[in-house]
């Protein structure tokens, strides 16, 4: 009777449960109706919801993570539809982790350009993926929410779709299709992630890893379990809670903090600001000027929205991670970290003191900025010695 307290699934329960009782009635030898009501009473048990996860994390190095940047960039042919339509699942379950039947249920018409105001150039607009959710089986055409993505990502869905359409000869309404212009079943998108990935990392498991991936660099970034499981589609917090448990621990919040992380620098080169410019390029009314740490600063660089646009967002703070910022060769970039840095200190020294710095996340949502500001410093300075050279 030992074997009646093994792990059987509810299902495999019930079908059990049918046998003991159709072996009872038939007299078949060892079977009983005591044995069937000691099976009644026997108790299963039933996994914690998101177990496994708390378990068993599986993340994405940051070697690994150059590695795949590398194979998204260069993986493909612009002329060849098959390896096209490979890197774009690829670069899509890297920067917004969807399932594979998310991706199943896309449509060309589900990337949106907006376009800037005032400006001609396509890199400066903005581009949003409207992405099904993933849990809402048999609720016919499933609710979207728009994700925004880059303008690279948006460049490859727009030629997968030119493809699409010279391929087949007609307008193709499936974003990603087989062979007979039908819709790729979501066990073909996650082998081709899974195909993609194993080469690069020894523990891939397709579009799985690259969830854990963005939930836990959102939570590393100190996002609220609500807005992690908002971007993993999740209906709960309890997956978003493991993540956010997993958090470095408080000598790396620290380090971070301060922007001495290697890891977090490899990933700010690809957040760069507009060019480096001259003060005489730009009227003073343009000039981007604001409070750091108490600190008036003035000069920083010029904003290239139109004169009749204000920027909602925090002006320095939100300046250094964005396109429409033009740092000036000599503004007070050092002054602005040295702000920084002393601002970071201070919120570290008021958590530590609390003893809550491992909880805290406003150190770290400075990480980003402080390093930004480090990257446009180390690319004056090159741009100087470039000059005089």
């Amino acid at each position: 009777m030992t074997r009646l307290y093994h792990d059987y699934s509810a299902v495999w329960a019930v079908n059990f449960r049918v046998f003991y009782c159709w072996c009872a009635a038939t007299g078949k030898p060892g079977f009983s109706l005591d044995t069937y009501f000691h099976l009644d009473e026997t108790k299963l048990y039933r996994k914690n919801s998101y177990e496994s996860l708390f378990l068993h994390q599986r993340y994405v190095t940051p070697e690994q993570e150059t590695l795949i940047l590398r194979l998204i960039d260069e993986s493909y042919d612009p002329d060849d539809w098959h390896s096209l339509q490979a890197n774009v699942i690829l670069h899509l379950a890297f920067e917004l982790a969807p399932r594979p039947s998310q991706m199943y249920a896309l449509n060309a018409e589900d990337l949106e350009i907006i376009e800037a105001a005032g400006t001609q150039s396509n890199e400066a607009n903005y581009f949003s993926l409207w992405l099904p959710l993933g849990k809402q089986r048999g609720a016919g055409v499933p609710e979207r929410r728009p994700r925004r993505i880059s303008a690279q990502l948006a460049k490859k869905i727009q030629l997968l779709t030119v493809l699409n359409n010279d391929l087949f000869g007609m307008p193709i309404k499936p974003l990603f299709c087989s062979i007979r212009h039908e819709r790729l079943p979501a066990n073909y998108i996650g082998k081709a992630l899974l195909d993609a990935l194993t080469p690069l990392c020894e523990q891939a498991v397709g579009a799985t890893l690259m969830r854990h991936h963005l939930g836990q660099g959102l939570a590393d970034q100190g996002a609220s379990a609500d807005v992690i499981a908002d971007a993993l589609g999740h209906n709960s917090t309890v997956a978003a809670r493991a993540y956010i448990a997993a958090t470095p621990t408080i000598a790396k919040i620290k380090s971070r903090a301060l922007g001495k992380s290697e890891s977090y620098k490899n990933i700010m080169k690809m957040m760069l600001t507009g060019d480096i410019s001259d003060k005489r390029s730009f009227p003073k009314e343009r000039w981007v000027k604001g409070v750091v740490h108490l600190q008036y600063v003035v000069g920083v660089g010029g904003c290239s929205l139109p004169a009749n646009n204000h920027c909602p967002k925090n002006p320095i703070y939100s300046c250094y991670t964005c396109r429409k910022f033009h740092p000036f060769s000599d503004g007070p970039h050092e002054e602005v970290r040295s702000s920084l840095e002393m601002q970071a200190q201070t919120f570290i020294d008021s958590a530590a003191n609390a003893a809550e710095l491992d909880r805290s996340r406003v150190p770290v949502q400075l990480e980003q900025t402080l390093e930004a500001v480090s990257a446009v410093v180390r690319r004056c300075r090159e741009n100087l010695e470039a000059g005089n050279a």
